[in-house]
């Protein structure tokens, strides 16, 4: 969950327990990178950054990673279609999957959350 730390629009992850120390964050912004990417580093986890969903899959091949932080809309291979392929190779246990959305549509939400992310 993310929490303001300060009256200036600053924020840091807190969470149940700790993520695993090695992750991607993908989103087709590169500024959402950023962001999240000092945000995860801040909470002491490496933030490997991807900007779409095919780039992000060669890396989960060639590279162990613990967590997944993924953008729902982006371009190419969208987040749904991205979360598919994941569980394909790596069950919830194997690989948290965590989405973003600015989505305002409640329905594909929903759509997310039935792909076995885990959050």
């Amino acid at each position: 969950m993310l929490e303001p730390k300060s009256s200036r629009n600053y924020c840091r992850i807190s969470t149940i327990g700790s993520l695993p120390e090695r992750g991607l964050v993908g989103d087709d912004e590169l500024v959402n990178r950023e962001v999240l990417g000092r945000l995860l580093q801040g909470n002491g986890n490496a933030a490997e950054p991807v900007g779409s969903g095919q780039p992000a899959l060669v890396k989960l091949k060639l590279h162990p990673f613990g967590f997944v932080l993924l953008d729902v809309l982006v371009p190419q291979m969208d987040g749904f279609e991205f979360l598919q392929r994941i569980r394909e190779s790596f069950s919830v246990s194997e690989l948290l999957v965590v989405s973003v959305t600015a989505e305002p549509e409640r329905g594909r939400i929903v759509q997310a959350f039935r792909g076995a992310e885990n959050d």
